[in-house]
């Protein structure tokens, strides 16, 4: 049978000999038939698998990646082999895989059709829908009273419930309550008064009641008073106030205002041409004044603002004027020039009545100067200067030698020394 490891074909022949290089050839295929299994030192409890290529068997700790059907994988006890169980996959949906996770401890899986009992489990029912009625959850719980229906705290019905002293309940819908016996903290005789009905002998007095004339009352708790005819005594026009308070009700019960209008209260009140006279008042809006010996006046122009952020003195001549032009820093006589904006060296020329040359500021340290007239200068040095001329721009030299140095030549050279020899 042709297999992956030797195929002997139909060598050797029935009877034929065989020569010896034909049986080392045939031994040699059933050497490298051989090498395609995995050694056995050092491989023991390993499993055999075909290699990624499909070319040997080799041994390993691990299965690779394998697909097996849900009919043909069953796992069996290793005590009772009776004993057995296997995975189906046939309720999940098409092309789906589905993946369980194994928390990292010892656990019993959970049937959804068996009685378990399960211990330290949490439940979230807000994804998750618990159906019990009342009697099954008084069944599990031992320690409940009462009987009847669960309850829960909106608008429960309760049926000859037992409240015990309650730390706070409100009555608003009771019926029943036993004025004579439900009732603790009552004045003397006033459960009996409220057992009384209204409009006969010793019944409380109600709303609407007519009181008559009492010959004495505190109506410190009273309401409803009416102020036009329930109340004596008042000033004219004092009643029309109290029941509409407005300035002009409050000016036509008052005898002795001045002016008109609305009423003023101190805080940031508006007035409409008012004569203020010689006021005593020192501050306006928390602004001290400082009153003058016999008058001054401060005039601001209709609209606009004056502010001051610092504490200022302002002195000078009087009728003198400051014009300030569109903001900015005033400058003082002891400021320096880095108070005002940079100045360039044509606006600095145009203000000096009285220099000479153009063109940039100079500088003492390395200034550029563009064919300066230097006049006579008390001294300088030429050590990075070009451009002297030499018949005219250095004095001292001996007769000729300006001319060997313009154009040095042996003639010129006989000609500036006065001692050579020779021609």
């Amino acid at each position: 049978m042709p297999n992956s490891y030797y195929n002997h074909a139909s060598f050797p022949a029935t009877g034929s000999a065989a020569t010896s290089a034909s049986m080392r050839a045939e031994l040699q295929l059933v050497t490298d038939g051989f090498d395609k299994l995995p050694t056995l030192s050092g491989a023991g409890n390993q499993l055999v698998v075909v290699n990624g290529t499909g070319t040997a068997l080799v041994t390993t700790s691990s299965l690779p990646t394998i697909t097996v059907t849900d009919s043909g994988f069953t796992v069996q006890d290793n005590g009772d082999t009776s004993k057995k169980f296997r995975f189906e996959a046939s309720a999940i949906s098409p092309a789906t895989t589905r993946v369980f996770t194994l928390p990292d401890a010892n656990t019993t899986l959970v049937g959804i059709d068996t009685t378990q009992t399960l211990t330290g489990k949490t439940v979230n029912l807000a994804s998750n829908t618990m159906v019990a009625t009342s009697a099954q959850i008084a069944a599990a719980v031992t320690d409940e009273t009462g009987s009847g229906s669960l309850v829960f705290a909106n608008s429960p019905s309760l049926t000859t419930p037992a409240l015990g002293t309650p730390s706070a309940i409100t009555l608003t819908n009771a019926t029943g309550l036993p004025v004579a016996s439900g009732i603790s903290g009552l004045g003397t005789g006033v459960a009996t008064a409220l057992a009384v009905n209204t409009g006969t002998a010793g019944a409380f007095v109600v709303n609407g009641g007519a009181l008559g004339t009492p010959s004495a009352g505190t109506l410190t708790n009273a309401t409803g008073l009416p102020v036009a005819t329930g109340i004596s005594g008042l000033g004219a026009n004092v009643a029309t106030f109290l029941a509409t308070p407005s300035s002009s009700n409050l000016a036509a019960a008052v005898t002795d205002e001045t002016g008109s209008g609305a009423l003023v209260f101190a805080t940031s009140p508006t007035f409409v041409t008012p004569t203020l006279g010689v006021a005593a008042a020192t501050s306006i809006n928390k602004v001290a004044l400082t009153a003058p010996a016999t008058g001054s006046t401060l005039t601001i122009a209709d609209g606009k603002t004056l502010t001051a952020s610092n504490t200022l003195t302002f002195t000078g001549t009087d009728s003198s004027s400051v014009a300030f032009g569109t903001g900015g820093t005033v400058a003082y006589t002891a400021n320096k020039l880095s108070v005002f904006a940079a100045t360039t060296s044509s606006e600095l020329a145009s203000v000096i009545s009285d220099e000479t040359g153009t063109g940039a500021l100079v500088f003492a340290n390395s200034p550029t100067l563009v064919t300066p007239a230097l006049g006579t200068p008390a001294s300088g040095t030429l050590t990075n200067a070009t451009g002297l001329p030499i018949s005219t721009g250095v004095s001292g030299l001996g007769t000729g030698v300006a001319t060997f140095l313009g154009t040095p030549s042996s003639a010129n050279l006989a000609a500036a020394v006065t001692d050579e020899t020779g021609s």
